[in-house]
């Protein structure tokens, strides 16, 4: 449906998304070339690093936990510099955005912005993505993912994004992760941290939105969906390797995570990996 046209029930739509995703452990986008989208989006890289360019001059570095603003029409292009990286990726429009951006708070310069902590942001981004998918084709739905966009943009555009507590947060999602497939990681890192089991988890909680379990299980289920789109090992095999009890328990949470089983996944991902981006190369 064209921006601003009338929906089925009369109403006027206010925005889109029109294409969305998440894409982890790829190189990023031809170097050798500007792409120019029809669209606003936001890119938020949670890991890797690498390089951004436009054809108005700007060339930035992208750090891991960078979010990068996409304007209409603007040449740009960036990529990993040190061979992949993950990204969280909205390309949307509508008469909203553009209101913004008449009103001059669509973000000019910097076009990339750092926002931690990463593991927080990338869950952000996440919920909605998941709420994107789930309501394509219903107004309500594509209303609060417009709703859910604005707040980022809200958020990261006009303010500076607190980052109190990133280092601590960042030190213990690390911990986590460092031990991942064990069952008691979260207690291990609570003591490599000098602290009790109760007092790390309610910081945890405070300062990344989730419990240390919840996150436990999430990056679980984020390094089996890496496994399944980079190789070809058995889904019992991955669920095994990542301390999953039985892979029916693994199939079944993975399904609720990413709204498809390992296997569905796996074929989905590999068949998006060489089209992941709606592109106009320019020869500038």
């Amino acid at each position: 449906m064209n921006r601003g046209e009338n929906s089925p029930s009369g109403n006027v739509r206010i925005g889109e998304v029109t294409l969305c995703g998440e894409l982890m452990e790829h190189a990023g986008m031809d170097m050798r070339a500007f792409r120019h989208y029809d669209n606003y989006g936001m890119v938020y890289i949670y890991r890797g690093h690498g390089r951004y360019e436009d054809d108005s001059g700007q060339s930035l570095s992208v750090p891991e936990g960078s979010l990068i603003y996409l304007w209409p029409g603007l040449g740009h292009r960036y990529a990993s510099s040190d061979g992949l990286w993950s990204e969280v990726y909205f390309l949307f429009e509508g008469p909203v955005f553009e209101l913004w951006q008449r009103s001059g708070l669509w973000p000019d310069l910097p076009r990339v912005r750092s926002l931690g902590p990463v593991e927080v942001w990338v869950e952000r981004f996440r919920d909605i993505l998941r709420l994107a998918k789930q309501g394509e084709g219903e107004q309500a739905g594509e209303l609060r993912v417009v709703c859910e966009l604005q707040r980022i943009w809200a958020e990261t555009a006009l303010e500076a994004p607190p980052r109190a507590e990133a280092g601590w947060a960042g030190r213990a999602c690390q911990l986590i992760r460092s031990r991942i497939a064990e069952q008691d990681c979260v207690r291990q890192a609570a003591a490599d941290l000098g602290m009790g089991y109760e007092s790390f988890r309610k910081r945890f909680v405070r300062d990344c939105g989730i419990s240390p379990g919840q996150f436990q299980v999430r990056e679980r289920l984020v390094a089996a969906a890496m496994k399944l789109e980079s190789s070809s090992e058995p889904v019992g095999q991955i669920a095994e390797a990542l301390g999953f009890c039985d892979a029916f328990h693994f199939s079944r949470q993975f399904s609720r995570r990413f709204g498809c089983s390992p296997l569905r996944y796996r074929q989905r991902q590999q068949s998006r990996q060489h089209d992941a981006y709606p592109t106009k190369p320019s020869n500038k």
